[in-house]
């Protein structure tokens, strides 16, 4: 039997926003919004996986991290600046209220401390939404 028009509609609208989530979360990043960033988030309730940089089970712990690399100064200049550009997303609607994403990654960050630039080409990013989770991660760079 063949998906309901509105079904569909609203399958379309629900993975259109979950891009746009991605895009303000990128976007927040690399304009050091710390408020923007923690509202990508579920303020309580959520899981965060960052990797190395940590688990939370809320979104607070991970902002005030982002907030200390992001706005960090040296002489009242800032002295890391990101820049995240995500390609082809792939997103699967896994419930009403669930959805797995994956994207292609083109991140360089530029540390003035350490007079050092990081890229990444064609990193696969990944995420997991819903069910008071939220896991964000990328392949080890074994």
């Amino acid at each position: 039997m063949k998906p309901d028009r509105t079904d569909l509609l609203d399958d379309l609208v629900r993975v259109e926003s979950i891009k746009q989530l991605k895009h303000r979360y990128w976007r927040a990043c690399d304009a050091k919004d710390v408020n923007g960033f923690r509202s990508c988030f579920v303020a309580h309730g959520a899981r965060i996986d960052y990797g190395q940089l940590g688990t939370f089970d809320d979104a607070e712990p991970m902002a005030k991290i982002f907030e200390q690399v992001a706005l960090h100064k040296v002489n009242g200049q800032y002295v890391i600046f990101d820049m995240h550009h995500g390609f082809h997303p792939d997103i699967t609607l896994t419930s009403e209220t669930t959805a797995t994403g994956r994207w292609t990654l083109k991140f360089r960050q530029v540390n003035l401390i350490d007079r050092t630039e990081d890229l990444s080409n064609d990193q696969n990013l990944w995420m997991t939404l819903g069910e008071g989770a939220l896991k964000v991660g990328a392949p080890s760079r074994g």
